[in-house]
């Protein structure tokens, strides 16, 4: 499952975060060949419990409700509820960056501050991500997507050297080589 969200999100910040597509690079990775190669380049642990997963895909999951399980509208409303369950998100759609960070204690010294140092710049953002969240036609508030999304950008670019895969991929990528299709 959770393997499906970075794949999710790494497409969110291929298409909003910069003009990698669309490059005119000589060298360039082609983002179709190499996709899960690079969802694997920075080792990220998930963003909610287990319980928390397991009560939102009961939740979701047919014959509750007429979503597809890898379908868009299945993700979104999966980490809106996540979020919500986890506390993240107020019910003013705004994040509650504490309990987010209060998550964190598990994980290794250098996650953690990376996670936290991310969570609170995107939480300083969440007011210009706000306005885009209704416009997607979706059954659910895509908030939760583009936030999390943030947190995977800033993630991936800052990701701690002990997490970082050491492959030819990964390396041209953090060297500033750009995707393409």
């Amino acid at each position: 499952m959770y393997k499906r969200f970075i794949l999710l999100q790494l497409g969110f910040l291929l298409v909003f975060d910069q003009h990698i597509l669309e490059t005119n690079a000589e060298k360039c990775i082609v983002l179709n060949e190499h996709v899960e190669e690079i969802a694997r380049c920075c080792r990220y642990d998930p963003f909610c419990s287990h319980e928390a997963e397991e009560m939102c895909n009961r939740e979701l999951n047919p014959p509750r409700t007429e979503m597809v399980m890898d379908s868009l509208n299945f993700t979104v409303c999966f980490l809106d509820c996540a979020y919500r369950h986890m506390g993240y998100l107020k019910a003013n759609n705004e994040i509650d960056v504490q309990a987010y960070v209060a998550f964190l204690t598990g994980f290794d010294k250098d996650y953690q501050l990376m996670i936290s140092n991310a969570i609170a710049k995107c939480a300083e953002m969440q007011s210009e991500m706000k306005p885009n969240v209704d416009k997607m036609g979706l059954k659910c508030n895509m908030f939760a997507v583009l936030f999390q999304d943030c947190i995977t950008i800033f993630t991936f670019r800052n990701c701690p050297a002990a997490r970082w895969t050491n492959s030819k991929i990964c390396n041209e990528l953090k060297m500033g080589v750009p995707l393409c299709t």
